[in-house]
């Protein structure tokens, strides 16, 4: 600037330069952003390096998978007996894997899979032989034992268990909701591009909610019920809006989450229905029988017909309520597990019985045994969760002469008693050795149906087979018990 004005500088341009605006040294700030953009370099290049190993990982476990299930598929193809194959857990597994467990697929066809997708496909003839081998999972028993959902892996190396249902959904399912319903509500599929799935949101009279597009078309059994419905509404907006339980039942009721009163996808059976096991009042009990051994035989009736003995009678008198009589209801089999619990041979351990647990209690005691229900949460915790125990324990059971653990399964008093649908009760036993072996010891109890001596027969010869599943199993059958194994 001087040199242009034709005059020497007056100051020096060398003493501004090392120093910032404020005085201080230029290097610091230098130093300052350098150390920055390397850390962040440094950070990038770590996030990076986790996601590319999740990625490899991935793509291993993938390719493991997908090699053995090409293996299976030659050998489907190429076995002229194998016509057909059945969808197999490995649990844990998604809530998409566990609604399609059990699915049939001829054998040219195949199952799509997501990443990391563990499911097998294995031969077999008929649904009849997929139930009664055990290969399919009850997507309501992977429910109830938490098992919905897998395992992510942390860049440190560790993993933990993530459920691949929302708390909206578990609460629904809890509530009566069909399982696969609520599945279905927020999975992919129609037109739209991938990735996308049937959840969208709305806005309804100015308030935004969750909805699904699911079972929304013309067509949908949903929609033609309910044509002047705009939306469907998702679970998660359901208890958002819900005024209490009762109005949350309605609505997933109104949108097509539970179908019918007897929605089967509830893990219990509710005590106000009125198909559930009644009580006898004392004007029509009758003396209960002499104590018999566990393993009591097949009783009489040749030539399969089932045992012609009356059923015997519970020790408790009194009718039971109205079944709209929630209250009462409650009230009465609270007092007939107390009666239980007043004869000194049965505790329940701070339970809650269920009727039919109540019911098939009072018939134990009446045979002469004694047991111990076993409380919820007291086989400890693993990684998972609480551990899942047995029902109940057989204090000195003629079995064993000693005392057992044992899971107790009843059917319905509108379900068949044949050898399918004591099978079907008899894997949801087992299903709680996913985790950890606890079930060895099983009783299915009919309630007042009659069982023949062909399925005892049947269910010896389908249980007895090695490798056994069970060590013990017992049909109750109108009060009477028959050993199996």
């Amino acid at each position: 600037m001087a040199r242009e004005a034709g005059r020497n500088a007056l100051s020096s341009p060398a003493a501004f330069a090392g120093t910032t605006q404020l005085g201080w040294p230029i290097e610091s700030p230098i130093e300052t952003i350098v150390s920055r953009l390397t850390a962040d370099l440094d950070g990038e290049i770590a996030r990076l390096q986790d996601s590319m190993l999740a990625s490899l990982d991935i793509f291993v476990q993938s390719e493991i998978v997908a090699a053995g299930a090409d293996a299976a598929s030659v050998e489907i193809v190429a076995g002229h007996e194998w016509t057909r194959f059945v969808r197999v857990l490995d649990l844990p597994s998604c809530d998409r894997c566990v609604i399609l467990a059990g699915r049939i697929y001829r054998d040219l066809e195949g199952f799509a899979r997501h990443p990391r997708c563990d499911c097998q496909h294995w031969p077999v003839s008929s649904q009849r032989e997929a139930e009664e081998a055990g290969l399919v999972t009850d997507p309501m028993a992977a429910f109830e034992q938490g098992l919905i959902g897998g395992y992510r892996i942390h860049p440190d190396g560790s993993t933990s268990f993530h459920s691949s249902l929302s708390e909206a959904d578990r609460r629904a399912i809890a509530d009566g909701a069909d399982i696969g319903a609520v599945v279905n509500a927020k999975r992919g599929g129609g037109r739209r591009p991938k990735g996308m799935t049937n959840v969208v949101s709305a806005e309804i009279f100015n308030r935004t909610v969750k909805a699904t597009l699911e079972g929304t078309t013309k067509r949908s059994a949903w929609r033609r019920a309910h044509p002047d419905l705009p939306i469907r509404l998702r679970p998660e907006s359901i208890y958002e809006h819900a005024k209490d339980r009762d109005d949350a039942l309605r609505l997933l009721r109104l949108y097509g989450y539970v179908t019918n009163e007897d929605s089967g996808s509830r893990k219990r059976r509710d005590p106000t229905r009125a198909d559930a096991p009644a009580a006898r009042s004392a004007e029509d009990s009758t003396a209960a029988p002499a104590p018999a051994a566990a393993g009591g035989g097949s009783g009489g009736g040749g030539g399969g017909r089932p045992p012609a003995d009356p059923p015997t009678r519970p020790l408790a008198s009194g009718e039971p309520p109205e079944p709209g009589d929630k209250d009462a209801t409650a009230r009465h089999w609270q007092g007939r597990q107390d009666a239980l619990e007043a004869t000194g041979r049965f505790t329940a351990s701070g339970e809650t019985l269920q009727p039919e647990e109540v019911v098939f209690v009072e018939r134990m005691l009446a045979l002469g045994h004694e047991l111990a229900w076993i409380a919820t949460g007291s086989n400890g915790v693993d990684e998972v969760g609480t551990l899942p125990t047995n029902d109940f324990i057989w204090v000195g059971a003629a079995a064993a002469g000693a005392a057992l653990q044992v899971e107790h399964k009843a059917i319905a008093a509108n379900t068949p008693a044949d050898v399918k649908h004591i099978a079907r009760q008899i894997r949801k036993a087992l299903h709680k050795n996913q985790r950890r072996l606890i079930v060895t010891n099983v009783v299915i109890d009919l309630g007042d149906q009659p069982v023949t001596d062909e399925t005892l027969a049947e269910l010896a010869k389908l249980y007895g087979a090695a490798p056994r599943p069970l060590e013990r199993l017992w049909v109750m059958s109108r009060g009477r018990l028959h050993r199996v194994l």
